[in-house]
């Protein structure tokens, strides 16, 4: 499920419900990083009404959150329930539900994690203008 807004501008981002973004990687407080091997199969948009549709290595996912100035919590999270060896799913499920802020700068989307660590995202319009 993936949600992506039919206005397209190049004006620059301001808030994390402009279109879709790319799971880059999350880095850990301990130094370890998990970083998927198609970074195209994870695909997140948050629209306006709160809720959040993504696609993952493996199955589709939905669910709810809520931003207050820059602060983000992801307060549920579904998913379809297929099983498939070697996904990075359960990382990316786990870091989106341990989001505290976000901070958007260009086409980068960085989620601080609750323990301090934090995810990356890219801007796929941003991506995809850069190929054309």
């Amino acid at each position: 499920l993936v949600w992506i807004g039919s206005d397209r501008d190049d004006a620059p981002r301001t808030g994390i419900t402009e279109g879709s973004w790319q799971w880059i990687e999350t880095i850990y407080t301990d130094g370890e990083s998990v970083a998927p091997a198609n970074p195209a199969d994870f695909i997140i948009s948050f629209r306006e009404d709160g809720q959040l549709g993504s696609t993952t290595d493996c199955n589709n996912m939905g669910g709810s959150y809520t931003v207050d100035d820059n602060n983000l919590s992801v307060e549920e999270i579904w998913q379809t329930l297929m099983f498939c060896e070697g996904s990075l799913e359960g990382e990316y499920h786990r870091g989106l539900r341990a989001a505290q802020t976000y901070v958007i700068e260009g086409g980068l989307l960085t989620i601080n994690l609750e323990d301090g660590g934090m995810m990356s995202f890219a801007s796929v319009e941003e991506l995809e203008t850069q190929v054309q």
